[in-house]
Parts: structure tokens; sequence; C-alpha cells
């Protein structure tokens, strides 16, 4: 497939794939924050997963430093259950990064696909997706919205990884009506996978995180959203209201 027949890759095709580094070669996927492409690095010659984001978010100046300074830090990590950034690039109104081609599917695709996990591959998963919590958070960094479609299923090994390490944070003061992140306020994330005190905009730190492993690997066991609501702001409220349905309720093979 050419650059020019690429599903959503126009203005010059993403400005001749960032100046002439990389070769595209399809998509992969879109969501709230930008297009991310199956994509030839010619300098390295591999393929990696390019992530271009919306150019509502690049083409703001203190969104864009914020942007490079957190991918930057990300791509400083090296861990088995974390996607590697292997490059941030600039091209006029465009900002990318390059990550590592996981071979598998996202944790949303996967129970989409087959439903809920079993209990081996759900304990897997909890226990890859906090190894690579602990990792950060001892650097520093939280992630600010871990949900099924950042946890990447490698197909070969059932290895779980956590990908967009940093863009939340980046987005904090970016965030529009039609993106993936949601602004209310302060309040950066995806609603249904919050913590309380994300979604009444207090400051977040590494127990965030892990609160929205437990509404994520609460998703792997049911299939089902713990939190749902007819708009954000209703679903913010019973974040911070409502008690979630037991898993048991849900799922009662499910060991104590």
């Amino acid at each position: 497939m050419t650059n020019s027949s690429l599903p959503g890759s126009s203005v010059e095709s993403i400005r001749r794939a960032l100046d002439g580094r990389y070769s595209l070669e399809r998509e992969l996927g879109r969501g709230g924050m930008g297009t991310v492409y199956l994509a030839r690095d010619l300098r390295l010659d591999r393929l990696v997963a390019l992530k271009v984001l919306l150019p509502e978010f690049a083409s703001q100046s203190g969104l864009r430093e914020r942007f490079l300074i957190e991918t930057r830090t990300a791509a400083s990590f090296s861990h088995p259950n974390i996607v590697p950034v292997y490059a941030v690039e600039e091209a006029d109104d465009f900002l990318a990064y390059a990550m590592g081609l996981v071979e598998g599917e996202t944790l949303a695709q996967r129970v989409e696909r087959t439903g809920p996990l079993p209990v081996r591959e759900l304990v897997r998963l909890l226990q890859d997706v906090g190894y690579a919590l602990a990792y950060a958070h001892g650097r520093g960094v939280v992630h600010r919205d871990i949900k099924p479609d950042n946890v990447m299923l490698e197909r070969a090994t059932g290895r779980a990884l956590v990908m967009d390490f940093g863009i939340s944070r980046s987005m904090t003061y970016a965030a529009t009506p039609s993106a993936g992140l949601t602004r209310v306020g302060e309040v950066v994330g995806t609603p249904e996978y919050m913590s309380p005190e994300q979604a009444s905009g207090d400051v977040v730190d590494g127990r965030s995180d892990l609160y929205a492993l437990g509404l994520t690997g609460y998703y792997a066991a049911t299939g089902r959203t713990a939190v749902t609501g007819e708009s954000t702001q209703k679903i913010l409220v019973r974040q911070l209201t409502e008690r979630v349905d037991p898993v048991a309720e849900r799922r009662p093979d499910l060991p104590p």
C-alpha cells in the first residue's frame, strides 16, 4: 500500500512520513488522540508503530513542549511490560512517536472478540500491568489513563504491555470535546477508568493508576465496564458516589 492510499494520512502523507524517516505501510488504528500506523523506520530498517497526534494537540506550543518532555521520559523506560518508545518526532503541525510493534491486540479488542479472560490469563494480566506500573512509579511517572485500550496482549506469549506512558499528562491542558481524553476542570483521563480523586480533579499519584488497573481488571474479568452512564458528567458522579457491583455477582466462577 502506498502512502497516498493510506486512510487518514493526508497533509502530504503526514509530511512525507515526518520528513523522510518513515515509510507508512498501513493504518493500525485511530482514537481520540490520533492515528497509529504500521511504519518502517528507514534509518534503522525496522517496523514500528508510529502514533501521529491530532493537529489540534500539536499546534499548541505549551502542549508541544510538555509532550516532548514527557515522551522523552517514557523513551528512557526499559521494561518487559511497557511498550518501548523509540523516537519522538516533530514536523510542522505534527507530533508523533515511534513505538515497538507488538504483534497482538489490545485488551479491549481481546475481550470484545472472545469475552472475559480465563482466570489464569486474568491473573497474568494484573501481574504484568502491576509490574509495569511499579517500574514507572518508581521513576516518578504516573500513567493517568490505564484502561483496556492502553494494554496490549502479545499474541505469541500472552504478555501484557502498557502503552502511552506520559501522553495523558501531556494532554492535561489540551483536551477537547472530541478527544479521547476528557477534561472537566482539570480532570483528564477516561471517565470509566478514573479513580475518585481523578474524577474530582484532585492531585493524582500512583494510587490512581492502581485504581484504574482494578477497573481494567474488572472489565477483563466480566466483559463489562464497572461504571457506566449516559454522559461524562454522570459517569464522573458515579465514580465519586456509587459502589461498584462485586465481581462475584457478575463472574461467580472466579475464586475468592
